[in-house]
């Protein structure tokens, strides 16, 4: 694998969505600074805190991630490493998630396990559509039945999966 490039994903993306997360972590502590906000609000203002700093934290970890990727296996260098081998998968779960009513502006999410090791993997890494790919041919070699959305999901991501494969 050494001469396959490393993966990361997008300085733009987690650039916007960590500016978002401080900004709305900012609007949320400045009342609990400024003023002493009955104690009702102030448990839910702590809460909201507390789910800002959690989506911060999730950006860091996106941010050091690492992959790479080989016809043998996919691996996740940092920031905890684990080797996931093609001819071990044993689930591919495709989900897609918007932000709009209309469909746009969203992100695929990936979930792919081998036996005790799962990597999840969303498409604002680089290369995501080349390991998608190899995940599903990996999935068809090992004959691995896939729900009724993932199947959507590929097909909707130009992968072509035969329709057998669908687990109910």
């Amino acid at each position: 694998m050494s001469d396959t490039p490393i993966l990361r994903y997008s300085k733009q993306g987690l650039m916007w969505d960590g500016a978002k997360g401080a900004l709305g972590l900012f609007l949320v502590v400045l009342p609990l600074v400024m003023g002493q906000p009955v104690t009702w609000l102030s448990w839910i203002l702590y809460g909201l805190a507390a789910i800002f700093i959690v989506f911060l934290g999730r950006i860091y970890i996106r941010a050091v991630t690492e992959i790479t990727h080989d016809h043998e296996k996919l691996k996740q260098l940092k920031p905890i490493s684990k080797t996931l081998e093609w001819d071990k998968l044993n689930k591919l779960k495709l989900r897609y998630y918007s932000t709009k009513k209309s469909g746009e502006n969203g992100w695929m999410f990936l979930q792919l396990k081998a036996e005790n090791i799962s990597i999840n993997l969303d498409s604002q890494l680089e290369d995501f559509d080349e390991i998608l790919h190899r995940a599903s041919e990996a999935a068809a070699r090992k004959e691995l039945s896939l729900d009724p959305v993932t199947l959507d999901n590929l097909n909707a991501s130009g992968i072509n999966t035969p329709m057998d494969r669908v687990d109910l």
